[in-house]
């Protein structure tokens, strides 16, 4: 049975422990009564939030390898759980899920915490990272695991007349095509019609992260990383790369290209800054229901650098073929959303693969890239 949690009579105690400290006689009685206090003030809290709604959230791992559909057996989802603009600020550690013999992943989030998951598969790449607000009563959300490599990636709608139900998957081919009729019907099912069809992004797929990079998500103009007002502030719960000490460059460096984690990062620039110039236009450039946009992690501009052949040759097939309208990589360096310090983010050259450190005051490149997503689950 719960004890009724009595303040005045442990301040009593603390008082009394107090002096008894001072007069370096302490009896375990004294340390017992404290601790029991400690306990039943936590047991409160935790009672507190126990009645807190949440948002229960089901992930599915799907598995397309160019072809047909293949098993998601022994998938693992990842799940980053943070808040950025309540008190306190915190992030949950990275938690890592194998997916159940339907390829699923469940757990719950408090309403008004965000979130983040993703998935990796053996074989294939990593799936998009999707980032979410707990608002709902319940959420279902779909991944998708690719072939490693660079494509042209379209979006189709299967319409399902006896049903009227509607649902949308991904597919890509080698290069732009004309004709991707086929790519698109890989996986319709009996009954199934195609309604809808987009074929105008670029996937980078590796193990570690996919993207996508859209037509038209280039800035016109340089910008800064953020306004004046948080210059000088790390963000809460981003990974900053610099220790201060600035010794090792190279592992400070390194560290930033391994950063996958563009989406997330994004959310929680966005969550702390009102003022986030560089993230605020990549989450904002266009409006599009069937996929989130975000400032690129250090990693993810790293890997448009070391695959800039292959994406400007799509890129380019896919506006003179097919009047797209693709903004060809460059030479230029662009802001990312890896974190350096309180002063500076991680930028990256697409003409060298240069990543350094700017100051977040400095005006720079800016290309949003994005994420597709089932926007009817």
């Amino acid at each position: 049975m719960k004890q009724e949690f009595n303040t005045a009579a442990h301040r009593e105690t603390a008082i009394t422990i107090r002096d008894a400290i001072m007069a370096k006689s302490v009896t375990a009685q004294m340390v017992g009564g404290t601790m029991l206090a400690l306990v039943e003030a936590s047991g409160e809290i935790i009672e507190a939030l126990g009645n807190l709604e949440t948002e229960r959230v089901t992930v599915k791992v799907n598995a397309y390898d160019g072809t047909q559909r293949v098993s998601v057996a022994g998938a693992k989802v990842y799940i980053d759980i943070f808040c950025n603009s309540g008190v306190p600020n915190f992030a949950v550690p990275r938690k890592e899920v194998e997916v159940d013999e339907n390829g699923e992943v469940s757990f719950e989030v408090y309403k008004g915490f965000k979130y983040a998951v993703f998935s990796k598969l053996t074989g294939l790449s990593a799936s998009f990272q999707l980032t979410y607000e707990a608002c709902q009563d319940a959420r279902t959300i779909e991944l998708w695991h690719f072939p490693i490599g660079v494509f042209m990636l379209g979006r189709v709608g299967y319409y399902n007349e006896d049903t009227d139900q509607y649902r949308y998957v991904p597919y890509v081919t080698s290069g732009y095509s004309s004709d991707h009729s086929s790519a698109q019907e890989w996986d319709m099912q009996e009954g199934e019609t195609t309604d809808e069809d987009y074929y105008d992004s670029i996937l980078v797929a590796t193990a570690e992260t996919a993207f996508a990079i859209d037509q038209n998500t280039k800035a016109d103009s340089t910008m800064p990383w953020v306004g004046n007002r948080y210059y000088g502030k790390l963000i809460p719960a981003l990974p900053a790369f610099n220790d201060h000490t600035c010794e090792d460059w190279e592992a400070a460096q390194a560290a930033a290209r391994a950063d996958y984690n563009g989406n997330l990062n994004t959310a929680k620039i966005l969550e702390f800054c009102r003022d986030a110039k560089a993230a605020e236009y990549c989450a904002n450039v266009w409006a599009a229901y069937n996929r989130q946009l975000f400032l690129p992690s250090a990693g993810q501009l790293y890997l448009m650098y070391l695959n800039k052949a292959a994406i400007n040759a799509i890129m380019t097939d896919a506006n003179d073929e097919g009047g797209l309208e693709f903004d060809l990589l460059d030479n230029n360096w662009y802001w990312s959303s890896t974190q350096y310090d309180e002063w500076c983010a991680c930028y990256v050259r697409l003409g060298d693969g240069g990543t350094g450190n700017g100051s977040r005051s400095d005006r720079g490149f800016v290309r949003a890239v994005s994420a597709f997503h089932d926007y009817s689950s």
